[in-house]
């Protein structure tokens, strides 16, 4: 388990990660008003020495209490989304995906393995790509 106090637009949150078993949870709570602002729950796939576990596309569950002021909750949808995201790293395969409110904007987030890159991509509901991210991964550690 992992815990820190995080300030988000000048609010105090504290976020917590959590791994019970093959489950990641992932919380992000306001330190004045106790509300829960993120929920998300990650069944991993079972790992092997050589691998780092990850969640088979499809198996991500994601949970994500909107902000009261949400504006783009009519955004686009996550397969348009994951659309975006496969065209920015050129086709692969969606290993885990969730949805994200950073700043009350609504985001979907993908890892994406292809080959021997792993890519951490951030869409918005607006379309425009907000974090793009690449790791060459080797599995032979």
């Amino acid at each position: 388990m992992s815990a820190y106090a995080d300030y988000d637009d000048g609010h105090k949150e504290y976020d917590f990660k959590i791994i019970n078993g093959n489950t990641e949870y992932e919380l992000e709570i306001g330190a004045s008003d106790s509300k829960v602002y993120k929920f998300e729950k990650e069944v991993m796939a079972a790992s092997n020495k050589n691998q780092t576990p990850r969640a088979p596309s499809g198996q991500t569950k994601s949970q994500t209490n909107p902000p009261a002021n949400d504006t783009q909750s009519n955004g686009i949808s996550l397969a348009r989304a994951q659309q975006i995201a496969l065209s920015k790293t050129g086709g692969g395969r969606v290993v885990s995906s969730s949805v994200d409110y950073d700043d009350g904007r609504k985001e979907y987030e993908f890892d994406i393995v292809k080959g021997n890159m792993e890519y951490d991509v951030t869409v918005g509901a607006d379309s425009q790509i907000y974090d793009f991210d690449q790791d060459t991964v080797d599995f032979d550690d």
